[in-house]
């Protein structure tokens, strides 16, 4: 008994088992099969393996719907739509990257249907006339109804991805929101609808397919998925494009018409058929027995047109594709009415049948181009619509070869043919160059340059004791040569005083003498500074000086009153050194340590190394021991023998023979350039090298600090 009651409760808990592992692989599958359809959801499917037969994901039912045929595609797409408002269908991009078939009458790259969809004017390029096309703001994301940009709103759009919206403040219009960009794609007509279609179609095997379950529509039986599902039986299709408004009567109207022949059945013959009604009436079928005539079209592709010829004013005119096959198939396109721009037949013809009609030709010359309607047809008296020639870049509108130099242009009371082409010229600018106070410009002042083309070099050139400080336009060019012209220059040059002063004082209120020497401004006197130009004071070491590293000055023996009130102080390298003394100026403020090269310029204006010692030096014996040979001090430098403080002892050296003085270079990582001027001698460095220990006490003179 307990055996059996073991046995069927072990058996029981096997079942259970199984059952559960059963459930679990079929829930399994059922949450994939859903995952599947939770990606794809709003995508439209092709399916590779059998035919390219499409299939909508809608994301409202779950669930796929077959698209047949484009008249099906379209209506279906239709069907499954959801309203919209106006202001939420503007916050979604609209997507213009797509071959348009329908009818474009202003030719701006928008389709007519397109542009009522959206509230543009589909006979004017620039609704909002602010001369840009309407497509091109679109694509920029501007509003081509207005100022200001698109409000667009990404979430928005991608919250709805997948989605058919319907225009409902409108005309009905549809719209399919990509789920890959998030972008709207205009359903404008089932031929348009089934490209969009196959465009934007994922390939997806049978064997995926299965795993989504296919809606039934009502009108879309088996047997009919069956009838489709082999491309090769397909019959062609045929679409009447809508041909617009008329605006002015015309006698002739073109009429358009797209073939979709899937199957690339052979047609032996395709045209319009068309008729008229003298009453408006809603339904009304031109067929190959029954029509006022049968226009065919001996264009073989698939995109053909034909001229209606004899249209009655005030009429109501239908027109309807048709295409016949090699086996006698005649296929029916859509039926299309002409109707005028202000009533719902064709307009009224003028008052005297007799009124002449003038043709407006308009064509643009070298380095230029024409906007609007270059080639209108205008009634007598009346006015054509404007035209613009718009120069090419660097190059201007001149006139017209009929001597009109209206630009834009629009012909009224037109009363005869009228050919004109627009004439350009480059431009050509104005290079005015001119001198501030204290300076000249040398060089050709004034320059008429052709656009693109450069000017000729002038040069601004200081008057005595001045120097160029920059141009108005704040170059510092100079010479300056201005390249690749494209507007007018006017420029000024600027010059300031070599010395803007006489004098300066350092931070302890002395007050030196400032001389200008050629185009330099030096002090006529030694520093003797004993505070850097931010007011710190400088170290003053009386005791072992030959070991200091750091910034530190003195005054000869120690002694202000006898040296230092007459030849300044000296400083050893690191005072003088930013990069020792913690980017400190020893100068005032707006001067600094002369270079190497500074110290060459003086020399060299002053005639040279081996004379400039004399004609730099002070001439009084008074300062300089005898003879003080060929000291003429013509510049008013006045350079005094100061002296040096040595750097291996605490002695100082040379007092009234010797002056020695600071560049701004180190020579090495111990040493420094220095410039020595001697009583027995008129040269430079004489008996003394160019560099000395960085330890050394040395004289310092300040040049101002020019650009």
């Amino acid at each position: 008994m307990f055996y059996k009651t073991f046995v069927s409760k072990k058996t029981w808990f096997f079942c259970l088992l199984v059952l559960l592992s059963f459930s679990f692989v079929f829930i399994s599958q059922v949450r994939a099969e859903n995952g599947l359809f939770s990606r794809l959801a709003g995508r439209i499917l092709l399916q590779v393996e059998d035919k390219g037969q499409a299939y909508y994901l809608d994301p409202q039912i779950n669930k796929g719907i077959f698209l047949n045929r484009p008249s099906n595609a379209f209506a279906i797409m239709r069907e499954r739509g959801i309203g919209i408002t106006n202001l939420d269908l503007a916050k979604i991009p609209i997507s213009l990257d797509f071959p348009w078939t329908d009818l474009d009458t202003d030719g701006d790259g928008l389709p007519d249907n397109l542009e009522v969809a959206i509230g543009t004017d589909s006979f004017n390029v620039d609704t909002d006339g602010d001369s840009y096309n309407d497509k091109t703001e679109l694509d920029n994301s501007f509003n081509p109804l207005g100022s200001g940009r698109l409000d667009l709103d990404l979430d928005f759009s991608k919250k709805h991805s997948g989605k058919i919206f319907l225009q409902v403040e409108r005309n009905g219009e549809a719209w399919y929101i990509n789920p890959l960009d998030n972008k709207r794609y205009f359903l404008g007509s089932p031929l348009n609808a089934f490209n969009i279609m196959r465009q934007l179609g994922l390939g997806i095997s049978n064997e995926d397919l299965a795993k989504i379950e296919i809606y039934n529509l009502e009108n879309q039986d088996a047997n009919e998925n069956e009838n489709y599902s082999n491309i090769s039986t397909l019959d062609p299709e045929v679409l009447t494009i809508d041909p617009g408004l008329m605006i002015d009567f015309s006698v002739i109207k073109t009429i358009f018409a797209e073939i979709n022949n899937p199957a690339n059945k052979k047609i032996i013959e395709r045209g319009i058929l068309w008729d008229y009604t003298i009453f408006p009436i809603l339904d009304f079928y031109p067929n190959i027995n029954n029509n006022r005539e049968k226009i065919i079209s001996s264009d073989t592709s698939d995109r053909f047109s034909v001229n209606i010829i004899g249209l009655i004013p005030g009429t109501y005119p239908f027109v309807r594709s048709y295409v016949i096959t090699e086996d006698n198939k005649i296929i029916y396109g859509n039926v299309q009415e002409i109707k005028g721009a202000s009533s719902l037949g064709l307009p009224k013809a003028p008052m005297s049948s007799a009124i002449s009609r003038f043709t407006l030709n308009y064509s643009a010359g070298l380095n230029g181009s024409i906007t609007g309607e270059t080639s209108q047809i205008v009634n007598s008296g009346a006015s054509g619509s404007s035209v613009s020639a718009v120069p090419s870049t660097g190059y201007h509108f001149v006139s017209w070869s009929d001597a009109s130099t209206s630009n834009p242009r629009t012909d009224s009371d037109v009363s005869g043919d009228i050919t004109v082409t627009a004439s350009f010229s480059i431009n050509v600018y104005t290079l005015s160059y001119s001198a501030g106070s204290n300076g000249s410009v040398t060089g050709t002042t004034t320059q008429t340059v052709n656009y693109g083309l450069d000017g000729t070099a002038v040069t601004a050139v200081p008057s005595s004791d001045y120097y160029f400080l920059e141009w108005s336009d704040n170059s510092t060019d100079n010479p300056r040569t201005d390249t690749s012209i494209s507007a007018d220059i006017t420029v000024s040059a600027i010059f300031e005083p070599i010395c803007d002063s006489s004098t300066v004082s350092d931070a302890d209120d002395n007050v030196y003498s400032a001389v200008v020497i050629g185009n330099q401004c030096w002090m006529g006197e030694n520093l003797k500074t004993t505070k850097f130009s931010d007011d710190s004071s400088i170290p003053n070491i009386t005791t072992s000086w030959q070991d200091t590293v750091t910034p530190t000055y003195g005054w000869y023996n120690n002694d202000y009153a006898t040296y230092g009130s007459i030849y300044g102080a000296l400083y050893n390298w690191y005072a003088i050194d930013s990069s020792s003394n913690g980017s400190k100026n020893v100068c005032p403020s707006g001067w600094v340590i002369p270079s190497t090269t500074d110290w060459s310029e003086l020399f060299t204006f002053a005639g040279g190394t081996t004379v400039a010692g004399g004609k730099l030096k002070a001439t009084s014996t008074t300062y300089w021991d005898s003879p003080n040979t060929g000291a003429t001090d013509e510049f008013g430098f006045t350079a005094l023998p100061g002296g040096v403080k040595w750097y291996t002892t605490q002695a100082w050296y040379s007092i009234e023979q010797v002056g020695q003085y600071w560049a701004s270079n180190q020579y090495s990582s111990s040493e420094a350039y220095q410039f020595a001027f001697r009583y027995d001698s008129a040269r430079i460095n004489y008996d003394v090298t160019a560099y000395i220990n960085k330890k050394a006490g040395l004289a310092v003179r300040c040049i101002r600090d020019l650009p």
